[in-house]
């Protein structure tokens, strides 16, 4: 049988998992550039309410990890104090070691004591703490193998769904596709010598933040290393895409809980499999959210004939018929702005779209419209989606069709 390894989303699992183990093992974090590692990690320690000491070693001395030898004027003899940072730790923060890959081999040498023995140079006993290196394979420094056995070496890829949840929250941006291959290709393509701006998650966040302040013609693409026209289309497409994408989940998220709902009366359905699935439905924050909770339905141990009816229901017409739920309420919003229709038949025709056309289709919602039941603002709907081919007519019907 295939062994199937569960996938570690983000920097913040490793550190729950290593976090069981911090008096005896140190991790290090490496990764190309731009894969947000120092900024996971503060995350995580502000989710704990762990304290965050980061020390960059690319610019520190080895005296500052080792401490400081000073005469002591009582004992005529040296002494060697400790830095400040170190005494402040309590049980359970975090000491990073950034740019751990570029610091030079005599500071790496100081930090082994502290890593292995958990001694400060003073003799003074760490308190328990979670030491985390992080750097990049690009770094300069040739470390010795001593220093490299004090860690478990770890190797973080990019992750699209890491990197465009946190877009979504952070930017309100929804990036697209094209977009996040763009990425993907740096990453695959390497970090030439010659070039400047590496289209990194980093870059690529940093350029979405920029494009949401100033217009595509702006001088500023034009004079920016790396950034051609495409690149630019993306970066607003993503930006634009947003409220597109979060109306389309909401109306396949109420589709889904509506199939769900429907199945409450069939024979064989159990009631708290459905709420059950129904309520991890509506913690979908994504698309892709949704994608990996049909997954999880499928592979889950909800009594299979429940399952089975809501997978098969889903793979059916009924899909086709949420898409066309979709098209019907972006319609109605559409006409109703027109102007001249009550509210309270606006919001009748919505409720009766959301409602009936998941399970039933089309058909008969648009034939209602047609014979009035929704006053004037259906046969506006009616005539709209057929006059622009958004839906077809309904079967044996023949009706003028002037929008």
């Amino acid at each position: 049988m295939e062994r199937r390894l569960e996938k570690v989303r983000n920097i913040k699992t490793y550190l729950d998992i290593l976090d069981q183990h911090r008096d005896e093992m140190a991790l290090a974090l490496m990764s190309d550039p731009g894969l947000s590692k120092t900024s996971q990690c503060k995350q995580w320690c502000e989710e704990h309410g762990r304290q965050y000491f980061e020390f960059i070693t690319s610019q520190r001395m080895p005296s500052e990890i080792s401490g400081m030898a000073m005469p002591d004027a009582d004992t005529k003899r040296m002494k060697i104090y400790d830095f400040d940072y170190l005494l402040d730790m309590k049980d359970g923060d975090v000491l990073a070691f950034d740019e751990f890959t570029n610091g030079n081999i005599m500071t790496l040498n100081a930090c082994l004591t502290l890593i292995q023995e958990r001694n400060m140079m003073s003799g003074r006993k760490l308190p328990s703490i979670l030491i985390v290196a992080m750097g990049n394979p690009q770094g300069k420094c040739d470390m010795l193998p001593q220093t490299k056995q004090r860690f478990l070496w770890l190797n973080v890829k990019f992750d699209e769904d890491t990197w465009c949840e946190w877009v979504k929250k952070e930017l309100n941006v929804v990036p697209t596709q094209k977009l996040i291959n763009i990425i993907k290709k740096t990453y695959r393509s390497g970090f030439g010598i010659q070039d400047y701006n590496y289209m990194t998650a980093r870059t690529v966040t940093n350029l979405l933040k920029l494009a949401k302040t100033v217009n595509s013609s702006n001088a500023i693409w034009r004079n920016m290393y790396g950034v051609d026209q495409d690149l630019i289309d993306e970066l607003y497409a993503s930006i634009n895409n947003n409220q597109n994408d979060l109306e389309d989940l909401e109306l396949l998220k109420y589709g889904l809980c509506t199939i769900l709902q429907s199945l409450t009366h069939e024979l064989n359905a159990d009631i708290n499999s459905l709420n059950r699935m129904r309520a991890w439905i509506q913690e979908c924050k994504t698309m892709s959210d949704i994608k990996k909770t049909l997954k999880n339905i499928e592979e889950s141990s909800n009594p299979p004939d429940t399952k089975t009816l809501f997978l098969e229901r889903i793979k059916s017409d009924a899909t086709e018929n949420i898409a066309d739920m979709n098209k019907l309420v972006k319609a109605l919003t559409h006409v109703s702005k027109l102007g001249g229709y009550s509210l309270s038949s606006i919001v009748d025709l919505r409720s009766a779209i959301k409602n009936r056309v998941p399970n039933e289709g089309t058909q008969e919602l648009l034939k209602n419209c047609l014979n009035g039941k929704y006053n004037d603002v259906g046969l506006r709907l009616y005539s709209y989606v057929i006059a622009k081919g958004i839906l077809d007519k309904p079967e044996k019907q023949e009706v003028s069709e002037d929008a």
